[in-house]
Formats: C-alpha cells, sequence, structure tokens
C-alpha cells in the first residue's frame, strides 16, 4: 500500500508543476497541495496496517494449522496397536523370515532340503536366430502352450515368425505363462530357452505345433529338446515335521503370521527364533514426544508479543488449543496398568515441554508392551491417549475446525478492508481533484489581482508625478 501512496504523491507533484500553481500569486500552492495529499493519505496508512496486521494474523493461523497437524502424524503412529506387539527374527543362513504382530514367539529348528525350480526346456542348438524353422507356406501354423493344468494357449505364427527370435517374441506376447529367451553358446550356436513363470512340480510345461517341423525342435515329441531344469517343490523340515510347497515363499510357517523365503539349501538345521520387539514403540514414543515439543515451540513463537512472529499472544484460539492439549495430556486414562504418562517414564515439565526417560520407558514396554498399547490405543475409538489426541488435533484442522473458523473471520475482515481502502483511495481522489481545481481559480485570481494591483500602483504613481 505504502507504493500506492508514494505513487500518488508523485502524481500530485507532477500535476501541481503542469498547473503551474503559484506562479501567479506569491502563495506556494503546490506545496499546500502537497501537504493536502498528504494528510488525506494517512486515512490509507491506517487501513493498509490493518490488512498487514490482518494478513500477519492469517499466516500465524496457517502456521499453527501446520504445527497440529504435524503433531497429529506423529500421535497416529501411537494409534495402530501392531506398533506395541511387534515381533523381530533370528538371521539365518538359509531362509530370510517376515513376521506380523500376531505371530507367536518361539524357537523352531528349520532345515531346507530342497529349493522349488521352474521347469525349463531348451532346443538343440540351431546355426542362427534368423532362419525360418518351419514347414514354408503353411497357413494356419499355430504353437501351443499349456503349463500344468491350465488352459491351453494357442499362438498363431507365421512363415517370418518361425525363426529363434520371432518364436521367442510371440511366446512373450501371448502371455502364456512362460518366459522364452534365446541363449547364445557359441559361436553361430542359438538355443531357445522356455521357462514357466511358477516354481513348484505342478507347473510343468506342455508345447505342441501343428507344424511338424516346429514339432520336431520345440515339441513335447521332439528328440532333441532337452530338460535344462527339473519343475520341484520346496522342500523342508520345521521341529523334524515335513514340508512341501510349490514355492519358496511359504506362508505361516512355522506358524501363523510367518513367512520363510527358501533361498538355499541347508547344510545343518538352523534355528529360528521369534521374539518381542519394542525397537520401533520406543522410537514412536520418543519421536512423538520431540513432536509434542516441537509443537509447543510454536506456541511460544506464534504467541510471544517479544517476537515480530508473535501476533497471536492474545488470541484466544491458540490459547485454547494450548490449554485443551495440555489437559488431555494430564487426563488419567481407562486403562488397566497405566493410567498417566509419567508411568511410562514420560515427564511433562513446568515450561510445557515432555522429557522421556529411555530406561523407564523401555522397561515399560519390555514388561508389558500390551498395556502400553492399551495406555495410548485405548479402543482405538474413543479411549486412548494417542486415539483422543488425533480425535482432538483434528477439531481444530478439520475444514470447518477451529483454526479453519478463526481464518474466514480473518479472510472477511481483509476483504472489507480491500472494499474500505478502494473507496476511501477513489474519495481521496475525488478531494484532490476538487483541491486542484479550486487552487487553479485562485491562482488565476490572485494572478489577476496582482495585475491590478500593478496597474493602480502605476496610475497613482502618475499621477502623482504629473501634479508635482
Amino acid at each position: 500500500m505504502a507504493t500506492t501512496i508514494s505513487s500518488a504523491t508523485s502524481t500530485v507533484g507532477a500535476l501541481t508543476s503542469t498547473l503551474g500553481l503559484g506562479t501567479g500569486s506569491s502563495l506556494d500552492l503546490s506545496t499546500v497541495l502537497e501537504s493536502l495529499q498528504a494528510v488525506e493519505e494517512q486515512k490509507l496508512t491506517v487501513i493498509s496496517n490493518k490488512q498487514t496486521a490482518y494478513q500477519d494474523k492469517s499466516d500465524a493461523y496457517d502456521a499453527l494449522q501446520t504445527a497440529l497437524e504435524t503433531y497429529s502424524t506423529a500421535t497416529a503412529k501411537l494409534t495402530d496397536s501392531d506398533l506395541f506387539n511387534a515381533k523381530k527374527t533370528s538371521t539365518n543362513t538359509a531362509f530370510t523370515t517376515e513376521v506380523s504382530s500376531s505371530a507367536a514367539t518361539g524357537s523352531y529348528s528349520v532345515n531346507v532340503t530342497q529349493l522349488a525350480t521352474a521347469q525349463t526346456l531348451v532346443t538343440e542348438t540351431q546355426d542362427s536366430k534368423t532362419t525360418q524353422l518351419g514347414t514354408s507356406g503353411l497357413s494356419d501354423r499355430t504353437l501351443s502352450i499349456t503349463v500344468g493344468s491350465g488352459s491351453a494357449v494357442n499362438i498363431s505364427l507365421t512363415d517370418e515368425q518361425t525363426t529363434l527370435s520371432g518364436i521367442a517374441s510371440a511366446i512373450n506376447a501371448s502371455n502364456a505363462g512362460v518366459t522364452a529367451s534365446i541363449v547364445q553358446s557359441g559361436d553361430s550356436s542359438y538355443q531357445l530357452t522356455i521357462t514357466s513363470n511358477e516354481t513348484g512340480e505342478a507347473n510343468t510345461i506342455a508345447i505342441s505345433s501343428n507344424d511338424s517341423a516346429l514339432e520336431s525342435i520345440l515339441g513335447d515329441t521332439s528328440s532333441t529338446r532337452i530338460e535344462s531344469v527339473a519343475a520341484q517343490n520346496a522342500k523342508l523340515t520345521v521341529n523334524g515335521v515335513a514340508i512341501e510347497r510349490s514355492s519358496n515363499t511359504v506362508t505361516d510357517v512355522p506358524a501363523e503370521g510367518v513367512t520363510l523365503t527358501l533361498t538355499s539349501v541347508s547344510t545343518s538345521a538352523e534355528t529360528l527364533t521369534i521374539s518381542k520387539s519394542i525397537t520401533d514403540a520406543t522410537s514412536a514414543i520418543k519421536a512423538w514426544a520431540t513432536a509434542y515439543n516441537t509443537l509447543q515451540t510454536a506456541f511460544t513463537t506464534l504467541s510471544d508479543p517479544e517476537q515480530d512472529t508473535g501476533v497471536l499472544s492474545s488470541d484466544s484460539v491458540l490459547r485454547s488449543v494450548k490449554n485443551q492439549l495440555k489437559s488431555l495430556l494430564s487426563t488419567a486414562q481407562s486403562s488397566d496398568t497405566y493410567k498417566v504418562v509419567n508411568e511410562l517414564g514420560i515427564t511433562l515439565k513446568s515450561d510445557g515441554t515432555l522429557s522421556v526417560n529411555d530406561t523407564d520407558l523401555i522397561n515399560a514396554l519390555t514388561e508389558n508392551a500390551s498395556a502400553v498399547s492399551d495406555f495410548f490405543v485405548g479402543d482405538g475409538k474413543t479411549t486412548g491417549l494417542a486415539t483422543q489426541m488425533v480425535a482432538k488435533v483434528s477439531t481444530f484442522t478439520d475444514t470447518k475446525g477451529t483454526i479453519a473458523l478463526a481464518k474466514e473471520d480473518v479472510t472477511d475482515m481483509l476483504s472489507s478492508l480491500s472494499k474500505q481502502y478502494t473507496k476511501v483511495q477513489t474519495s481521496i481522489e475525488a478531494t484532490m481533484a476538487r483541491y486542484k481545481t479550486q487552487f487553479v481559480k485562485l491562482d488565476v485570481l490572485m494572478s489577476e489581482m496582482s495585475t491590478l494591483s500593478t496597474y493602480l500602483t502605476n496610475q497613482f504613481e502618475a499621477l502623482t508625478s504629473s501634479n508635482s
């Protein structure tokens, strides 16, 4: 707004210079007009200052919204009961393990005796991968591929597609459940390999063709096609119990919620240990406390009257948000074992921030992670500190929440001030135009009076001279 006011003042100066105000009299009318302009524009300065203040308040609400959303994100992680039931596993050689929070803890003897493999068929060596191998001129040539008990996929081939390259491309485009590739085994030596996309004994490949030339190379009746890798199931024993699967990914073994990915055959039985893990829960709780402290810093920054950013120093919205969160943090929970954060080694200090005693927190999680879960998660609807915190913050940050409504009031005020500024600016322009007109008339009048005064003076002087 200051730029607009300065521009208007410069315009007045230019206009008064153009009009030549003050040239017809001893009055400095240009200076007077500029002074009047400055007085009028003080009305705009008042409005402009209000606009700046309200815009600063709007920006502060945005900062408060962001700070609360960041805190809510950290808090929401504590509403997941799986976090407190997390498990960890031993590191093993022949397999890797994934466990869900529902998996039972325990130790198991695992011995991988065979990995699941996918069948691979290989043609005899060809001198070129671009030489046509089919019966020339056959118009309805097809290649039929079946995997396991699935339906046959029939692939039409032109003469040009009966090269190794053409056959491989046609197979891969057919979604037949196999992958074809060309292997160069030596100089001018090429072989076509066809591998099932699924492992296991049930996923063997059957190939046939109504083109006798291709059948002799690729088909099941071919005497030259070989099986380079046999289809076989994965085999392992768990605590002495034999288990067989078609895949190397074995689910719910050795218990529900456990998935083994077999990577190699065991040299000897390995011990798989599944135990509780509090690492993630500990980190999440400490991150939540840090987020709470960061939020308190934001409250201080936005409400400190000694700082330029403290535009919400007397704002009831910020004060209400801060007090409600503090009150909720101090309210005893309905959980059986832990009622308040202090019992978990988390202290609310006099400055409003949280301090975490790592030893006490780890002890609480180690001794009774389920009880800590009850404290933070509750029923996941209305009880549990984290559950309640997330719900409370949402009443502040939702699209129709406390902050949004407060911002609406500020936006309305800014809109009103903008209209007021335009109205006052128009009024000032009209007033200054009127002043200019009046000053021009005054300047002309003063010029005429000066001319008349000079004339009369000359007449009197002439009369006096003639009488002497």
